[in-house]
């Protein structure tokens, strides 16, 4: 499995233990599509890639210059409410970075690059958040079909981040 994405910029961005969860994501895809049971809920196959997108995320903000060292390794910083485009504003901080991210992107000249703050964001929200909490009267469960898209779509965020970084500069500069 480990050579299904080898050589590829974003995969070759993650960390060891990141690419562990993005093959397994893909591993756990490709053993319930051959399986001969149908499950009531695929969320488990979404959590790795999810879990390794949040570590990419992560990374990403500070090699692009937007959190710290001491913030990259803090247990304190979470990704859903520092990309929440419509989070309050009391709650607001020096770790929302929603629009400091949307600044930078739209110095690119790339139209598709100018929406990636939101891509960013769709993703976290649709793939962890919406998968992992449980909400009483509105259950999500995941189809393996619908399972498959969300890796996916982690996937094409991260392809997409590692190319568009070198374009982005601190919001500083």
């Amino acid at each position: 499995m480990g050579g299904m994405f080898k050589e590829q910029d974003w995969f070759e961005y993650l960390e060891p233990t990141m690419r562990d969860l993005v093959e397994e994501a893909y591993y756990l895809l490709d053993r319930e599509e051959m399986g001969a049971e149908e499950l009531v809920d695929y969320s488990f196959v979404v959590f790795p890639m999810a879990k390794a997108y949040e570590g990419f995320v992560k990374k990403f903000l500070h090699n692009i210059g937007l959190i710290s060292e001491k913030t990259y390794l803090s247990k304190h910083f979470r990704i859903g409410r520092s990309l929440n485009p419509s989070l309050p504003a009391k709650y607001r901080n020096g770790w929302w970075l929603f629009d400091d991210l949307q600044r930078m992107c739209e110095k690119t000249d790339d139209a598709e690059y100018k929406k990636f703050p939101r891509l960013m964001w769709k993703a976290w929200r649709e793939g962890r958040n919406m998968i992992f909490h449980y909400f009483a009267g509105r259950e999500r469960l995941v189809s393996l079909e619908e399972a498959r898209k969300l890796v996916d779509g982690f996937r094409e965020v991260m392809e997409m981040s590692v190319k568009c970084r070198v374009m982005l500069k601190s919001p500083k500069d």
